[in-house]
């Protein structure tokens, strides 16, 4: 990966993987959650070339988390604090 990448982002691009979510389906998820971001957004953020708002990065690794549980794995996207 770019050296662009912040570890949270890192670890939600991570979590992703293993929760076999394609950029796309976890996009959907996102929006279910209120996020506001658009799916080039999303995708940019997946690829490193974006940043994301506190808040809408938690609400991304929220929706790979609940994906996590439902594949009855612990959540491993981390939540920013700042």
């Amino acid at each position: 990966m770019d050296s662009g990448f912040d570890v949270y982002q890192r670890a939600v691009v991570e979590a992703a993987a293993v929760a076999a979510l394609s950029p796309h389906e976890l996009w959907l998820r996102y929006l279910a959650l209120a996020g506001t971001a658009d799916a080039w957004e999303v995708e940019g953020y997946l690829c490193g070339l974006l940043t994301m708002t506190c808040l809408e990065h938690n609400i991304l690794a929220e929706a790979v988390n609940e994906r996590l549980e439902e594949l009855g794995h612990r959540p491993a996207a981390p939540y920013r604090l700042h």
